[in-house]
């Protein structure tokens, strides 16, 4: 296990940019079903071919309203660009001005694409998409690079449920705020890229005079003096299931850059030189009190305190 203080319920920070796959996540049905009309050399009509899952329009609405400062865009594999590129027009979502990226290929193009568009860090963004991992996945893929991703399971579609709660997980800092754990040793590195681990909590605070605070400020989050807040458990408790990714020996250099700095919530003189990407964090029901050991060790937590689906 792995100890590390947590942000509180009130760090809520909003992602500056959220971005949406189209097919089998915003509209029905998946444009490469559309043969007829490919055969025929038609194009689709919304509302008619092509239909908006129900929950899309007011959410996408609602939200850009409340929020016009958050970029909105598209990122989607379909071979059917001009098609897609009509339906958003057809349907008016609200998507930002040149924010739009429609091709084939893995959706890391998609996004280092956006990410020199809009100069921001891959941690400031939310994706949403149906293709969770595998030989097609998408959502493991970008995950790795920074991503907070949202996984859209067939054949619901977005629904508001999965939206708010991909909002509230990265405004927790479950996702978004906190994106890399970082230690002097290797320790993270011996579990291995898409692994799960469970979090301990142990009695250390932020050694850095309260730097912390000001790297969260600057990421826009609010009630920084929450930050040392624990969500869920104490010290000496189990708190969480943590799934991690790639572990990479920094150079001092890269512990400086923005991104690295934003992703550990650590200036370089105070961050370990192994830095690894966690994927996904999701909470206990309630804290296990184990008695704390260095390095990773096997533990066994009863089965009600696991979260909804998880089986260990």
């Amino acid at each position: 296990c792995m100890s590390t203080p947590h942000l509180s319920d009130s760090l809520l920070a909003l992602p500056k940019l959220i971005v949406f796959d189209l097919d089998a996540t915003l509209w029905f049905p998946e444009l490469y079903k559309l043969r007829s009309l490919s055969r025929s050399n038609l194009n689709p009509v919304a509302n008619k071919d092509v239909n908006l899952y129900p929950d899309v329009v007011s959410l996408l609405s609602g939200f850009t309203e409340a929020h016009p400062s958050v970029m909105i865009a598209i990122a989607s594999r379909t071979d059917k660009g001009p098609w897609a590129r009509s339906l958003i027009e057809q349907f008016s979502l609200p998507v930002t001005p040149g924010l739009t990226e429609i091709y084939p290929g893995p959706k890391t193009a998609h996004f280092a694409s956006l990410a020199k568009k809009t100069s921001l860090p891959f941690g400031d963004m939310l994706f949403f998409d149906d293709a969770r991992d595998g030989r097609f996945g998408n959502c493991e893929a970008v995950a790795r690079m920074g991503v907070a991703a949202a996984y859209v399971p067939k054949p619901g579609g977005l629904t508001r449920e999965i939206f708010d709660n991909a909002l509230e997980k990265y405004g927790r800092g479950e996702r978004g705020v906190k994106t890399i754990e970082s230690r002097k040793h290797d320790m993270l590195g011996k579990v291995g890229a898409g692994e799960s681990v469970l979090l301990h909590i142990n009695n250390k605070v932020y050694p850095d005079g309260g730097e912390h605070k000001v790297i969260l400020g600057e990421a826009g989050v609010t009630d920084v003096d929450a930050a040392g807040e624990i969500r869920v458990g104490r010290p000496g408790e189990i708190c969480a299931i943590l799934k991690v990714g790639e572990t990479t020996i920094t150079t001092e250099e890269d512990r400086r850059k923005p991104e690295r700095v934003r992703g550990v919530v650590a200036r370089a003189e105070d961050a370990g030189k192994y830095q690894t990407r966690i994927l996904e964090v999701e909470y206990l029901k309630r804290g296990v009190s184990v008695k704390g050991k260095g390095g990773v060790w096997n533990v066994e937590v009863p089965e009600d305190v696991l979260p909804d689906g998880w089986v260990i």
